[in-house]
């Protein structure tokens, strides 16, 4: 299917049935780390001791297995000799696998860990919309659906066509899908994916474009939508599930204007979203550097670096952390 073959005019689009096999739940905002995913519950922090001893594992285990079972590998259907040659064909493929995976983890858009289950709805379905795989085709969601296209025909620069602009997001989209879960990915196809991460994208922009200053001008019926809603869309967006790659985000935002505008403006007034909601005087407010350099793996990550801040940054070097 040609890239453009899903359009027929600036503004009509094709749906599609994106709804995923099983809505899994997100993460409370304050878990842990949100850059370098850690603990005991299925999340864990990179340590390269550790990834290689899970390779010697894989290596154990599946020279164990060739050696009684046909393999498929990627480049031949064989069946293992004596020799284990072709056992070693299984082994590197496994282990380039993982090492991609791993190298991967930052950028990730994680799920729940299944240990966690018993805590709140609140902290872990989004209210109003769902962004990305995860929670798309829940009922209560599907209003945003509408909201969605609207704001993509928003996201047109002066002089573009939406049709243009899709054509330029779809090798990006392409890369993000490698970023969700395996199993998740399965049901949905590569057409459907680029649509939900374009159209997402396009809302996500839209609001962050609301909530980032008064001065972006912002369609009046799509803000009647965006507005009264800000609160339950915040916190959806703050959901650990419920997040798109940051890299589909930038490509929207390109279209606009300077996406490190948006993005510092939208920080620097969210960033204080983790003050108590009491009446104390607030502590007094560090002052705001913006680092070009940092790349988020999404816009909960981007919050985090800028309401936590960097690692090294706490450790008295003043230098942005990964």
């Amino acid at each position: 299917m040609e890239a453009a073959a899903a359009w027929d005019g600036p503004c009509e689009f094709q749906l599609a049935n994106w709804t995923s096999e099983e809505p899994v739940a997100g993460l409370p905002v304050d878990y842990a780390s949100i850059d370098i995913p850690g603990g005991a519950c299925g999340l864990q922090a990179y340590d390269e001791n550790d990834v290689q001893l899970q390779l010697q594992q894989h290596l154990v285990e599946y020279y164990s297995a060739a050696s009684q079972h046909n393999i498929t590998t990627s480049c031949e259907k064989a069946k293992v000799s004596d020799d284990n040659s072709d056992a070693r064909c299984v082994a590197k493929q496994v282990v380039d696998q993982f090492k991609a995976d791993m190298n991967m983890m930052k950028q990730k858009i994680h799920r729940y860990p299944a240990c966690l289950g018993t805590v709140d709805k609140s902290y872990t379905v989004p209210r109003i919309v769902a962004l990305g795989p995860y929670h798309h085709g829940l009922e209560h969601l599907k209003k945003a659906e509408e909201v969605k296209h609207v704001a993509a025909c928003h996201c047109t620069g002066e002089g573009k066509l939406l049709k243009e602009m899709y054509e330029v997001f779809i090798p990006v989209a392409d890369c993000a899908r490698h970023l969700y879960d395996k199993d998740v990915m399965e049901g949905i196809s590569e057409d459907d994916f680029r649509h939900m991460m374009f159209f997402d994208a396009c809302f996500l922009v839209q609001y962050m474009l609301m909530r980032a200053s008064s001065r972006y001008k912002i369609d009046k019926s799509l803000k009647g939508f965006l507005s009264p809603n800000r609160r339950d869309i915040f916190h959806d967006v703050m959901l650990l599930e419920n997040q798109i790659p940051w890299m589909v985000v930038e490509v929207v935002m390109t279209f606009l204007m300077p996406m490190s505008s948006i993005s510092k403006n939208f920080v620097y007034k969210m960033r204080r979203c983790m003050l108590p909601s009491d009446h104390r005087e607030p502590p007094e407010p560090k002052p705001f550097i913006w680092y070009e350099d940092y790349k988020p793996p999404h816009l909960l990550g981007l919050l985090h670096y800028y309401i936590v801040g960097p690692c090294t940054a706490l450790l008295g070097t003043g230098v942005p952390g990964p």
